[in-house]
């Protein structure tokens, strides 16, 4: 739910402070490989939101 909400509001170009708690969210879930797609799709939505193509 939290990677689908990260993905309305990058593509409906909300401000990042509506996502900040979500990326806080995903980085203190636990690593389990059930969920450790999510930590990193959510890594990669902040890239998104800070414009850093290389990371």
């Amino acid at each position: 739910m939290a990677v689908n909400y990260l993905n309305c509001c990058y593509y409906h170009h909300a401000d990042k402070s509506y996502a900040l708690s979500t990326f806080e969210f995903l980085h203190d879930l636990p690593t389990e490989p059930a969920i450790g797609f999510n930590k990193l799709l959510g890594l990669f939505y902040k890239a998104m939101f800070d414009h850093n193509e290389k990371k």
